[in-house]
């Protein structure tokens, strides 16, 4: 289920970005698990090492213990962890989330291959080195350009297929 670029949906505030993701979840009968990027530092999002007498011992986030555990009692299943306010998120943060959405590793940890990575963030300008390791879908939503990134996110081609392209005009504001 490995996707080559981080799916990025791309809109204004209230345009249903997160109404969006959780409709998908809802769809797929999974968990949404939700990380505001803008609110954490790197070592929130990457977890802290603790010294515990002499041994140096690695905290997971709360995120990746609560996808984790979701994934792995429940390997039917999808978990979507979702990535809001990537724009507001510091610089190293994004650099951070592209390597562990990439990889579904940290710090040597895999991430089982049930648990996907979908991120949103308001219209901005992200640098080159960014841009090139994600796909935007900019909303509001039409099936077309669902369907234009579909060969590289399957997550895409579901949401185009089983969410209602009216997402954008009717819903709850994220």
């Amino acid at each position: 289920f490995s996707m080559k670029k981080l799916l990025v949906i791309l809109g204004p505030t209230s345009t249903g970005k997160t109404y969006l993701v959780r409709k998908i979840s809802d769809e797929m009968g999974g968990k949404l698990v939700i990380v505001l990027l803008g609110h954490h530092t790197p070592d929130e999002i990457c977890g802290f090492q603790i010294l515990a007498d002499t041994v140096l011992v690695s905290a997971d986030p709360y995120w990746w213990r609560e996808a984790e555990e979701f994934a792995v009692n429940n390997p039917d299943k999808f978990v979507i962890v979702f990535l809001d306010e990537l724009d507001k998120s510091k610089e190293e943060v994004q650099g951070v989330m592209c390597t562990v959405t990439r990889n579904k590793t940290l710090r040597g940890k895999v991430l089982p291959k049930n648990v996907l990575f979908v991120a949103a963030c308001n219209p901005t300008n992200f640098k080159g080195a960014f841009r090139s390791r994600v796909a935007f879908i900019p909303v509001p939503l039409t099936r077309e350009r669902l369907l234009e990134v579909a060969e590289d996110h399957w997550l895409a081609k579901t949401a185009a297929v089983s969410v209602p392209v009216e997402i954008a005009h009717n819903h709850d504001p994220d």
